[in-house]
């Protein structure tokens, strides 16, 4: 799969245009696909087996930045765009285009978007969304709109209805939210469920307090870099790959949250991992660590003996798990 960056206000600028366009066209899914659930893979699919009909290029168009990074309200990511990539990639799809969502971008009426977007930019024949999509100054363009400014335009529409599950015995919408919520209370089993793949965190293997090498029980840290949701605080069954190590998946057991055993006063809250079988250092490499689900909540316990002995029983615990 191809990805190319835009510049801002509708991929001004944009390198390589022509790539996106193709010779005849192409079917663009819109939307910012964070997490990438199966709402989002059942939209990715149908834009797939519409491109490969008409015999247009499939690209999804979305934003490195979140809109909410301009507009103020601040909502956390639940995969940086690397990973979202990687998801898309998995649905087939020819090209991937990262606009940067702007101020002046954010002021585009929905027919500026589409004109400026759709028409000119990335030659769009036909155009996926959800049925909740919105676009346009202040999310003012919905759907219904879109299908409208594809008869004046001259491109097909296809709203995909949204996905519904169930959880705790009522029926809603899969949606990113959903899933920063069910990060946020550790429920990764119900994650899984509704996406497909465990919650992963990446980063770089930093230096930390070295409390569980004092235990016996060496951790790899890395550090959440404030625009990321994270989870839960607590510990959880993992399973941790080192870039380093290529194919090699190792069962670990991860701590979100600050060691109050030994004061977390000032301290950021870390995400410390422990691979079962694997002593060298990981200082430096890039770590990825998939989320099976949590075995239990943060603990201050009396002193290190105790908090020894706890996580010698969660690795035990781990270990039996798959």
């Amino acid at each position: 799969m191809e990805i190319i960056y835009g510049c801002g206000t509708g991929i001004g600028g944009l390198s390589g245009i022509s790539g996106v366009r193709g010779e005849s066209g192409t079917a663009v899914a819109l939307g910012f696909f964070d997490g990438v659930h199966n709402g989002h893979r059942k939209l990715l699919c149908e834009l797939k087996k519409a491109a490969d009909n008409a015999g247009l290029r499939s690209v999804v168009y979305t934003f490195v930045n979140h809109p909410s990074s301009v507009t103020g309200r601040n909502v956390k990511l639940i995969c940086p765009n690397d990973l979202k990539a990687e998801y898309i990639a998995e649905a087939g799809i020819d090209c991937l285009v990262f606009d940067w969502f702007d101020r002046k971008f954010s002021m585009m009426t929905p027919e500026e978007f589409v004109r400026n977007v759709l028409i000119e930019s990335l030659g769009a024949k036909i155009v996926a969304a959800g049925e909740n999509y919105s676009f346009g100054r202040g999310g003012a363009g919905k759907s219904s709109d879109l299908e409208s400014l594809g008869k004046k335009y001259g491109f097909g529409t296809l709203i995909v209805p949204k996905l519904e599950c169930e959880i705790n015995g009522r029926k809603t919408a899969v949606s990113s939210s959903l899933l920063r919520e069910l990060i946020g209370k550790g429920r990764m089993e119900e994650y899984k469920r509704l996406t497909g793949r465990n919650f992963t965190v990446e980063g770089i293997v930093c230096g930390g307090r070295e409390v569980g090498r004092s235990l016996g029980f060496p951790t790899a840290n890395i550090y959440p870099d404030g625009r990321s949701v994270i989870p839960e605080r607590g510990v959880y069954a993992t399973v941790s790959y080192v870039s380093a190590l290529p194919g090699i998946a190792f069962k670990s057991i991860t701590n979100v949250g600050k060691n109050p055993t030994f004061g977390s006063t000032g301290v950021p809250v870390s995400i410390e991992t422990n691979l079962l079988d694997y002593n060298g250092s990981l200082y430096g490499s890039r770590l990825r660590i998939e989320m099976i689900g949590k075995l239990r909540d943060e603990i201050r316990f009396s002193g290190p003996e105790a908090l020894r002995a706890q996580i010698a029983a969660d690795a035990e615990k781990r270990r039996q798990l798959q």
